[in-house]
């Protein structure tokens, strides 16, 4: 029954010597039934061996159970709080720690206890209840196992860092997902943090790549007609750009932007080295000079260990060259002259895939994310080339930047929310759940007690996903999914876990219930609206970063009063909350703002 390898004991059992007797017979029955018990038997005289005691069996034990009478409150009730409470976290006591009243009694009204309460004098079947909370999993890979899962399905929050197999098992495509991957059009496809960017960014991979493979098998059968396929590049590191904020141009992007093409070209010639070493040698040659220049991390040569055909011809051409492309010469230039050397290859197009703008300290608000990828928005001499197609997958703050930009205002940039609705979550989950469990479990429910039979727990989970202050509906999904696992203290789910889980997520959700008062929004709004706009006049950089954050703040104030209702606040609270968003409104419009304008 042990699920911790390093537990000695599955339980922990204390009791105070008055009730020895009615202890030693609950003791015997649970030995009876297998389980291995650590016995508090420990003098209650002196404190510093019963102190010992109880910490040496909670440590080496899985479950904690306390035999709760008058006697065990007068001796050893406030040792043991002292114990637990040094030793065990809140999730740990609330998992691992058993109330046992051995008479009928009322838990001391100062006391707090996170745990289970088993009240064994009262019958078979809380005898029974007791034996199978404790053969309940206290890890989460243990109570996996207990649900039938072969995963965790709530697991990899971050796309990136899932395996593409399983990301193609569980992936849904939202609305707009095959305008995504149209081969003509660049785009840009906006979603909050954790609104699925990336993991769209990830399956556009998979499907191009498989795309390229189809159309270079049928170019063996077809040599006279002209191949599609195409290229996929991800530039998604900005390490040696965002030094630059908030002066990066055009010119910033050259390197790194080159250095993410050649990792495309250096795993596209590692794969097919038959296709690559059939080019004449001055093909060959120029593709050497410029992975040797632009590929980062460990060496050309060094990478090549592993392919000694492709090792020899580099050793042998790699010096024969000219530089891939003149010092002097532009992105733009360089742009034009790239899809010539990779139709080569049989090459005909190259998707630029951007992501991750804002996962650095200089673009962590909009207005670094604005400079950082501006100049590639408004770059057309790059959006204007027949070969290559632009996918952007920005957070949905840059929207209205984004309709400012030159690519977007000629048309060649459109721009396409990502997102999520009702249907499209239920659908993600349940495909997690299946993929977690090989095909065996669809819904959350299924390993719910009856209490919970009038609640739908995956509807209920999609509802609060969508309501979700901080983060993209599907990374709310699955965080929510995370922590209804971390809630759970037993097999199956019950009233008090799904209770738990509600206190511990409230915070994170809106209220959509609550009914408005009549409050001169419209009028904040505008001061909102109008301290935006002042943004533009502003050239300090770091004085823009406030503005931003001090319009953040007023616009937070103003949905937390759209949603306050008399119940919720007095009159006088209420004109305090009023008048500390004016306040925040026009502070910054009518002193900081202009100030800075000023200098």
């Amino acid at each position: 029954m042990l699920y911790d390898s390093h537990n000695q004991f599955d339980a922990f059992i204390s009791f105070s010597e008055q009730d020895a007797s009615k202890a030693s017979a609950l003791i015997g029955r649970l030995q009876g039934d297998k389980f291995r018990l650590r016995i508090d038997d420990g003098p209650t005289r002196s404190r510093e061996p019963l102190y010992r005691t109880m910490a040496e069996g909670i440590q080496q034990s899985q479950y904690i159970l306390v035999c709760l009478s008058p006697a065990y409150l007068e001796s050893k009730w406030s040792i043991f709080q002292n114990v637990v409470n040094r030793l065990l976290s809140f999730e740990q006591r609330r998992r691992r720690l058993v109330l046992v009243r051995l008479v009928p009694m009322d838990l001391p009204s100062n006391s707090e206890w996170p745990g289970k309460v088993s009240n064994v004098y009262q019958s078979e079947d809380e005898y029974q209840r007791l034996i199978a909370h404790l053969h309940s999993p206290i890890t989460l890979q243990a109570l996996l196992k207990q649900l039938d899962l072969e995963h965790d399905p709530f697991d990899y929050f971050e796309a990136e860092k899932m395996p593409a197999e399983s990301l193609e098992e569980t992936f849904i495509a939202q609305p707009g997902f095959e305008e995504m991957i149209d081969v003509d059009q660049s785009a840009v496809f906006v979603a909050p943090s954790g609104g699925g960017k990336t993991a769209s960014r990830l399956r556009l991979e998979i499907y191009l790549k498989q795309r390229q493979s189809t159309a270079l098998a049928m170019s063996e059968f077809q040599r006279d007609e002209l191949v599609n396929a195409p290229l996929s590049v991800t530039y998604n590191d900005f390490s040696n750009v965002v030094e630059f904020v908030p002066n990066v141009g055009l010119q910033h992007h050259r390197v790194p932007l080159l250095a993410a093409i050649a990792e495309s070209v250096y795993i596209f010639i590692t794969e097919h080295a038959d296709r690559f070493l059939g080019l004449i040698d001055n093909d060959r040659s120029w593709f050497w000079f410029y992975l040797r220049i632009y590929l980062k991390g460990e060496s050309l040569i060094f990478r090549l260990q592993t392919d000694l055909r492709l090792k020899a011809d580099y050793e042998r051409l790699a010096d024969e060259s000219l530089p891939p492309f003149q010092a002097d010469s532009t992105l733009g230039d360089v742009f034009a002259a790239l899809p010539k050397r990779l139709a080569d290859l049989s090459l005909t197009a190259m998707f630029i895939l951007v992501d991750g703008i804002d996962g650095y300290t200089e673009t962590r608000l909009p207005i670094g994310q604005t400079v950082l990828v501006s100049p590639l928005l408004d770059a057309l001499s790059l959006l204007s080339l027949p070969s290559v197609v632009w996918k952007f997958f920005l957070p949905d703050t840059l929207k209205q930047e984004v309709q400012k930009s030159a690519g977007y205002s000629t048309g060649r940039l459109r721009i396409i929310p990502i997102e999520w609705d009702e249907y499209s979550l239920k659908g993600l989950l349940q495909t997690r759940l299946l993929w977690a469990s090989g095909g065996k479990v669809d819904d959350i429910n299924q390993w719910c007690d009856r209490s919970l039979n009038d609640v739908n727990i995956s509807a209920e989970l999609v509802s609060m996903a969508l309501r979700h202050r901080l983060l993209g509906p599907p990374r709310a999904l699955l965080q929510l999914g995370s922590k209804l696992l971390e809630s759970q203290t037993a097999t199956i789910l019950s009233r008090d876990d799904w209770n738990y889980f509600l206190q511990q997520v409230q915070s994170d959700l809106t209220q959509p219930e609550l009914k408005p008062l009549e409050y001169d929004l419209p009028n904040l709004q505008r001061a909102l609206d109008q301290l935006l706009g002042k943004i533009e006049d502003v050239r300090d950089y770091n004085a823009r970063n406030r503005v931003y954050e001090a319009a953040e703040q007023l616009r937070v104030n103003i949905r937390r009063a759209e949603k306050v209702t008399e119940s919720d606040m007095l009159i006088e609270e209420r004109r305090r909350l009023m008048q500390q968003i004016n306040d925040i409104a026009y502070r910054y419009m009518n002193q900081t703002l202009d100030d800075q304008i000023a200098a």
